[in-house]
Formats: structure tokens, C-alpha cells, sequence
């Protein structure tokens, strides 16, 4: 028996009471921690003297809670909470973890949690749904009941390394996309030869079907191309529309616009390269455009289509300098291991090519612009990002013939690009640093054109080219934040271009 006046603690079997209430000189009201169940006396002191009163009480039994997390990478999941027992840390392994089971007496209960660095909750729920966690305040409210269990599954993802490695693939690959597939530098080296442009042909997989055309085009298994130029143009509008089998120079057309950007080899011959302008009676001024839309794989197992539309005006200010100002749009559509990444962006800047010597010229561009990327790291939510980037490329050209037949043009080629997105919050609520990269390339390599007429008047062309790459930079920030191979790829690597064309006296032409 213990005795109290109208204030002070009640102890039952050792164990305080969290209240008490004095109703009357004769009753005692206390709340108690759950235990079993008893009754108990309580001896009441009051201005009218000593009572004795009997207070029974109930058992009521705990309810409990269990966290899950799941995360394919793992990490420290840190809860904080003023309830004691709600103080505890979750360690993923494997991609899952779970705290331990916890009880509490039946009540609400607030708490925090804290996720790894660059880590987001996408979606959580709790079972009962009484209680709840809120992912962007990454807090959870409990609604503990007796003898009920309460497990909340949170599922969180590594959205800042899988963010940065789409972005660092994408860079990666429009780098090397745009420095390979520069405005073709054909039409400017025939610029300064008098020409600019004839009746093209449309081809599809080595096949010419149409000639002199306003357009060139072909279509190959996994590209296409296409270019078009005012001079062409006017040059096609003085023809008499038959069919030309060859240029000036006694290269078939549809083997001139054959020619790829990657190699940025002149596609007809520098004939007379030092006569006089009035022997070089091409237009002073021209407009043009051309375009390439290819598949590529990517670094970090990824995979895409890529589209670059180039168009300019120049001027021929000497018979040996032309200037010009180009701008280009490109486009890429990328797959990646658990999401998508497409951009737009665009480079605009002057341009110059000149000649040096009656067979060698030089060749310099520079652009500067910019991108926006749609990212979506999970194929469920899609973030975007702008970037800026820097072009910068310069090559020495020669052009030299033997015989008639054979045309021989090496090629020195120096390239640098630049590109960096901004840093920004993702729709986890996560922050997603800066990336860039820079690309740094030499190309070295000659082609060698054959034209060779046969005696029934048919031509053939045989062709090979050969390119030496050296990658001498390639920084991406992107490694910082992932293990994702071929990021940061620097080295020599090879490239070999072949083919044939053969125009019989009939007009038809074929080639590989």
C-alpha cells in the first residue's frame, strides 16, 4: 500500500505510473505502462482522513514496425526520431535491407530519415496504409496499433551516378559524332577551282538510280546523306539536263558526293590550281546544306540514332581564300541501360579555306553553341539540362595527280570540342553535378582515286582511303561519379574506307 496527497508519483510493483488523477477522497484514476493484468490498493491521504481505494488496470499489448529498403546500390539509410527505439540505421546489401523489428506501445510516432549521397527515393508505402512516409521530405508518420505489425518499404535509386553516366555517354558520343562528321570539305576545295557543285545522283546501297539532280543522297544499311548547294544549282539549271556521268575532272558524281565527312577528303581534282580566276569561273557567293542521319553504339552500353543538318553561305574574296559562316543543328536519340537521353543542340561560326600552294590548302573552322538534353536515368521521371560547347578544327590538304588516272589526297587533320552541361536538382531531389568533356583528335591519312575510262566509254572508279586517329584527349567528368567503361578512351586507332563505282556508256552506274 502506498500513500499520496493530492500530488506526487504513484508506484505500482516498481513501476511509475504516468499519471494519476485524485477524483474523490475515496478514488485514485492512474494511467500505467502496459503489464499484466491486477489490481492494486492505493492508500489516498485527504482533509477528511485515510482512504483505501482499489484501481484496476489492463494489459494492453504493443504493436510493431519494420523498415525495408531497396536500392540497387548499397548504402547507410540513417533514422532519426525523439522516440528512442526509433533511432536505428539500415544497411543495404545487395540491393536490400531492413531494419529490425520494433515495438512500441500503440500510439503515433513521427521520425526522419537520411539517404546515401546522390541517392533519391522514388516511391514508398507502408502496410497498414494508416501510416505513411513522405518521399520528398523523406519523413515517415506511424500509426502504431496493438498486436499489428507495420512494415514501410521505401525504394530509393542511385540517380546521381545512372544520371551522370547517361550524360557522360551521350557527351562522349556526340563528341566523336560531330568532329567525324564535319561539313564535307569537297565543295569548298572545288569552290576554289572554279567549280562548286554539278548534277547529282541519288544512290541506295551502292546503287545510283537517279542523276543530275538539284541533290545529292545516299542511303547505306545504317546511314544517310543528303547535300545541296545554290552553285549546284545554277551550275545543273546552265546544263541540258542529260545525263552526266562524271565532273570536270572526270570524277563521277555520285562518287564525289560519296565521299564522307569523316574523312574530310576534297572529292574532285585540284586541275590547274594555280590559273587565273577567269580560267576559275565559279559564283563568288553560295548557300549550302547538307546532312547525315547514322546509328552508333555508345560507351556504357548504350546505343542510338544521331542527325546533323549543316548549312552556310561563303564568299570567294580571292581566287585563293574563301570565307564563309556555317551553322549546324544535331540531334541524338540514346538508349541506355535503364532509361533514354535525347538532345538538340546547335554550333555556329566562321570558316575559312584557302590555298597555299598550287596543290596544298589549308582548312579551319570554329563554332560555338550550345545543347538541351531531356534525361530520363529510369525511363519514370525526365529531367533537362542545357550545356555549352566549343568547336575548334584546322587541317592541311594536298591534292596531287598522276597520269590522269590517279588522284592521291593525304590529309592532316586537328580537332578540339568542348561541352558542359550545368549542374542541377533532379526530380529525386538529388544533385546532379556539372559534366563535361573535352575531345582532343589528330587524323592523318591520304585517299587514293583511280578513274579509269575503258574504250567502250564506260568509267570506273575505284577508291581507298586510309585515316590513323589519334585520340589524344578525352576527359569526362563522368568517371568521377562511375565505374561505366570507355568514358575517358584516349589511343590510336585505325580506319579504312573502300570503294568502287562503275558508269557503263549508258548512264547507269553502280558501285559499292
Amino acid at each position: 500500500m502506498v500513500k499520496l496527497s493530492s500530488a506526487g508519483a504513484v508506484t505500482f510493483g516498481g513501476t511509475a505510473a504516468t499519471s494519476y488523477t485524485v477524483n474523490s477522497a475515496t478514488s485514485i484514476t492512474a494511467t500505467t505502462p502496459a503489464r499484466a493484468a491486477g489490481a492494486v490498493n492505493v492508500a489516498v491521504t485527504t482533509p477528511g482522513g485515510t482512504a483505501t481505494a482499489t484501481n484496476a488496470y489492463t494489459y494492453i499489448a504493443p504493436g510493431m514496425v519494420r523498415f525495408v529498403i531497396n536500392n540497387s546500390d548499397d548504402g547507410a539509410y540513417v533514422f532519426t526520431s525523439p522516440t528512442l527505439a526509433l533511432n536505428f540505421t539500415v544497411n543495404t546489401s545487395g540491393g536490400t535491407g531492413s531494419s529490425p523489428t520494433i515495438s512500441l506501445a500503440p500510439g503515433n510516432y513521427s521520425l526522419a530519415f537520411a539517404t546515401p549521397t546522390g541517392t533519391g527515393v522514388s516511391d514508398a508505402s507502408c502496410a497498414p496504409a494508416t501510416s505513411a512516409v513522405n518521399t520528398s521530405a523523406q519523413t515517415a508518420s506511424l500509426v502504431i496499433a496493438t498486436t499489428v505489425t507495420t512494415v514501410c518499404t521505401i525504394n530509393a535509386l542511385p540517380s546521381r551516378r545512372v544520371t551522370v553516366e547517361a550524360l557522360g555517354a551521350a557527351l562522349d558520343a556526340q563528341s566523336r559524332l560531330i568532329l567525324a562528321n564535319a561539313p564535307t570539305l569537297a565543295r569548298r576545295i572545288d569552290r576554289l577551282n572554279g567549280g562548286g557543285g554539278s548534277g547529282d545522283s541519288a544512290s541506295a546501297f551502292g546503287k545510283t538510280f537517279a542523276s543530275n539532280l538539284p541533290f545529292a543522297a545516299d542511303i547505306g544499311a545504317d546511314t544517310a546523306r543528303f547535300s545541296m548547294s545554290l552553285s549546284g544549282l545554277r551550275k545543273l539549271g546552265n546544263t541540258d539536263h542529260t545525263f552526266a556521268g562524271a565532273n570536270d575532272n572526270g570524277v563521277p558524281a555520285s562518287l564525289s558526293a560519296s565521299v564522307t565527312p569523316a574523312s574530310g577528303l576534297a572529292a574532285t581534282a585540284a586541275a590547274d590550281a594555280a590559273s587565273s580566276m577567269s580560267s576559275r569561273s565559279g559564283p563568288r557567293f553560295d548557300i549550302w546544306v547538307e546532312g547525315v542521319i547514322a546509328r552508333f553504339d555508345a560507351a556504357a552500353n548504350s546505343d542510338g540514332n544521331f542527325a546533323i543538318v549543316h548549312a552556310g553561305a561563303d564568299y570567294l574574296v580571292t581566287p585563293n581564300l574563301l570565307l564563309g559562316i556555317g551553322i549546324q543543328g544535331d540531334w541524338l536519340d540514346m538508349d541506355t541501360p535503364t532509361g533514354t537521353l535525347e538532345s538538340s543542340g546547335f554550333l555556329a561560326g566562321p570558316y575559312l579555306t584557302a590555298r597555299l600552294a598550287p596543290n596544298l590548302y589549308v582548312d579551319a573552322r570554329a563554332a560555338w553553341g550550345g545543347a538541351s538534353f531531356d534525361v530520363s536515368p529510369f525511363g519514370t521521371y525526365t529531367d533537362q539540362v542545357d550545356s555549352d560547347r566549343e568547336l575548334y578544327s584546322a587541317a592541311l590538304i594536298g591534292e596531287f595527280s598522276f597520269g590522269g588516272d590517279l588522284t592521291i589526297r593525304p590529309e592532316a587533320r586537328v580537332s578540339w570540342y568542348k561541352e558542359t552541361t550545368d549542374a542541377y536538382i533532379d526530380s529525386l531531389s538529388v544533385a546532379i553535378p556539372s559534366v563535361e568533356i573535352k575531345t582532343g583528335e589528330v587524323t592523318l591519312g591520304p585517299d587514293f582515286v583511280w578513274t579509269l575510262t575503258r574504250a567502250d566509254g564506260g568509267v570506273f572508279s575505284p577508291r581507298i582511303g586510309f585515316d590513323l586517329v589519334w585520340t589524344f584527349q578525352q576527359d569526362n567528368t563522368a568517371t568521377a561519379f562511375t565505374n561505366a567503361p570507355g568514358l575517358d578512351d584516349t589511343g590510336i586507332r585505325g580506319r579504312v574506307e573502300a570503294g568502287l563505282s562503275y558508269l557503263n556508256p549508258q548512264g547507269i552506274e553502280v558501285g559499292a
